[in-house]
């Protein structure tokens, strides 16, 4: 099942730059999306039986490299860590109610492209890709009748698709120094910005779940 959802996103982080040409950074980010998708369990108890996903807060640690294009532009990839809070049901409402769920954190492995264009010394614009693979993981479902069923474990193998459209901007910008202060000239752009950002992003989002190999259970 796949859903999508369009949402505000913050970060901050500090970048530095390696040499003339390669700049590193850190960041932390944090969105308010909420994915939610559903589709009959084609193996569950009837046809109307339903699995529903939601997903949201998520939360990431990202470090990023990127390489100088001419003075105002940065080609970067990166890698994070990304935590999500998610919900997941298997409901039917048929002959008898079968109700079981759970909400729960998953972690998953981001990496990422992207493309930031510096405006001037305080804003800067930016887009970038990521994909967060949640992996396959076995959750607990509760259960939310008086079946008293205490191990009905679902396997569920989730990912996401990430689209970040942003604006940082740089509370301390390093100042360029005359040209008597220094002996060789200065360049402009991120070779010569130390910042923290402060991202204000539309992000799209996308994410999918796969819900298998559940333990079998009353009517399964």
């Amino acid at each position: 099942a796949d859903g999508d959802d369009t949402a505000l996103a913050m970060q901050f982080g500090c970048d530095v730059m390696l040499s003339d040409q390669w700049a590193f950074g850190l960041k932390l980010t944090g969105n308010n999306n909420t994915i939610e998708a559903s589709h009959i369990y084609q193996t569950g108890t009837s046809p109307n039986n339903v699995i529903s996903y939601k997903m949201d807060d998520m939360y990431a640690a990202i470090g990023r490299i990127g390489f100088t294009m001419g003075n105002q532009g940065l080609l970067y990839g990166q890698l994070g860590y990304m935590q999500t809070a998610n919900y997941y049901s298997d409901f039917d409402a048929g002959q008898f109610t079968f109700d079981f769920s759970r909400n729960t954190h998953r972690k998953g492995v981001l990496i990422g492209i992207g493309y930031e264009h510096q405006m001037n010394e305080l804003f800067s614009l930016y887009a970038e890709y990521n994909r967060v693979d949640l992996g396959d993981k076995s959750i607990l479902l509760n259960d939310n009748t008086t079946f008293a069923i205490d191990d009905y474990t679902a396997k569920i193998d989730q990912d996401i698709t990430l689209f970040n459209v942003g604006v940082n901007y740089r509370f301390w910008p390093v100042k360029t120094p005359s040209p008597a202060a220094v002996k060789a000239p200065q360049t402009d752009g991120f070779s010569q910005v130390i910042l923290l950002n402060l991202l204000t992003a539309v992000q799209i989002s996308n994410g999918s779940g796969h819900f298998d190999d559940a333990v079998v259970c009353p009517g399964r």
